[in-house]
């Protein structure tokens, strides 16, 4: 048994767990000591295991479940190594009217009331990954605590 069989019995491990991007895959390997992770990575592909395009539509449902931003979203498949031109297109898929709703729920579960609350919520959808734009839209067009936005 070669190193590279040990390490495409681990890499299948892994993925049978959950969606990995190629460079979290080769990253993950490398750690554990084996040389050959780009040749299992690109076996992986070529068996039909491994996907950056899985791993993008998993940061997508990932990201509206918990009704978080655009940036999250471009901040998650960053971290996970998904490659630039796959990230574009997940972000040209991205619905700026979810994104939206999303806010305004974030928003009426503690509306903004006074200066300190609006700066809250700010901080607080920012750290989520909305726009500056959206964050300001909504402060902008908050009402009464009661209504929400226009």
């Amino acid at each position: 048994m070669t190193s590279s069989d040990d390490g495409y019995r681990q890499a299948l491990r892994w993925l049978a767990a959950r969606a990995l991007s190629r460079a979290e895959l080769v990253r993950r390997l490398r750690r554990r000591g084996y040389p050959d992770a780009a040749e299992v990575a690109a076996r992986l592909e070529r068996e039909g295991w491994l996907s950056d395009a899985a791993v993008v539509e998993q940061e997508l449902a990932r990201v509206a479940a918990r009704r978080e931003g655009r940036g999250r979203l471009r901040a998650r498949l960053i971290e996970r190594g998904v490659p630039a031109d796959l990230q574009e297109q997940a972000l040209a898929r991205w619905d700026p009217a979810a994104e939206w709703a999303a806010a305004l729920e974030w928003a009426r579960r503690d509306p903004p009331t006074d200066g300190k609350s609006r700066a809250r919520l700010a901080r607080r959808l920012a750290r989520r990954g909305f726009s500056a734009s959206t964050i300001a839209r909504l402060l902008e067009r908050w009402t009464d605590p009661g209504e929400g936005p226009i």
